[in-house]
């Protein structure tokens, strides 16, 4: 089980498909690797060994980071994030 405070996020390799078992990475079934708790799923076509070079498991990475962190961010008036320099910055965040 997954704690309530924790975001859930999916990538999933579908490439070669795993006899009796269907669609997966190679190695993991895409029936054991679909969550209900995700927020977000993502499949991309990719192997086990090879997702994290894959260019559309690298941009659906990104765009979670990406939104975690505006979402986690303090806002720009919060004197502790101006203190320690946390304040986003435009066009940081803008590619």
């Amino acid at each position: 089980p997954t704690a309530p405070d924790v975001i859930v996020n999916s990538i999933i390799g579908d490439y070669i498909p795993l006899p009796r078992a269907g669609p997966s990475d190679g190695v993991v079934p895409m029936d054991s690797a679909l969550l209900p708790e995700s927020q977000t799923t993502t499949i991309v076509d990719a192997s086990h060994t090879s997702i994290q070079r894959s260019p559309g498991a690298q941009q659906e990475l990104l765009k979670i980071l990406r939104n975690h962190l505006s979402t986690h961010l303090p806002p720009n008036d919060c004197p502790i994030a101006q203190e320690l320099s946390w304040a986003p910055r435009s066009s940081a965040v803008g590619y």
